[in-house]
């Protein structure tokens, strides 16, 4: 299936994949809705996709530290982010209580 190299080059971007093979988006839907192994494999480079930015979300939280021949951390090649950390916590986290709430005060209804 041509269509879903171009999709997975295009990081599963429809509108993208759909304006570099030479089709409208109503062509690629009617695909979606009628071929099975189209749509199966439109679902798994979605997932990959998925996957890619999960590990790439790791990375950043974990950085990338830079080690002397002794295996010694000396530095780092891409710093820990504190912003991923939080993040994946806000999304993965919040059975854990990692969650926002927000406090909406109506003056003619108690706070919810």
């Amino acid at each position: 299936m041509q269509f879903v190299q171009v999709f997975r080059s295009k990081a599963t971007d429809v509108s993208r994949a759909c304006q570099a093979f030479g089709i409208d988006r109503k062509t690629f839907y009617d695909w979606y809705k009628t071929d099975e192994a189209f749509k199966e494999a439109i679902e798994d480079a979605r997932s990959e996709m998925k996957d890619f930015g999960e590990s790439q979300l790791l990375t950043l939280m974990k950085g990338i530290p830079e080690l002397d021949e002794a295996g010694k951390l000396i530095g780092w090649k891409v710093m820990p982010s504190t912003a991923a950390v939080i993040f994946f916590n806000k999304t993965r986290n919040k059975d854990r209580g990692y969650i926002e709430r927000s406090e909406i005060v109506h003056p003619d209804v108690n706070p919810v």
